[in-house]
């Protein structure tokens, strides 16, 4: 699981900042995986950004990983249930 860099609580939503230098959050990623971004590079391209200091690079690899996981989890889980 990846680690939590940065919380902060903002109209009473709990907002975890996954990437400091260009200030996108977690829901940023996870939305930018909805959109179709399957690696750290399409995420910093769906947000028309780039890494700077690169540390939140794992971070993101690992949300994408547990995406995939649950993708593929629920993807085997459609398929039994259509049987």
């Amino acid at each position: 699981m990846y680690t939590e860099r940065m919380k902060i609580i903002l109209n009473g939503e709990r907002k975890m900042y996954v990437c400091i230098c260009n200030g996108f959050t977690e829901k940023d990623v996870k939305n930018a995986v909805g959109l179709g971004a399957s690696s750290v590079a399409g995420v910093y391209k769906s947000m028309d950004c780039s890494p700077q200091c690169g540390k939140c690079g794992c971070d993101i690899k690992g949300m994408l990983d547990e995406e995939k996981s649950l993708s593929a989890h629920f993807g085997s889980m459609k398929h039994l249930a259509a049987e």
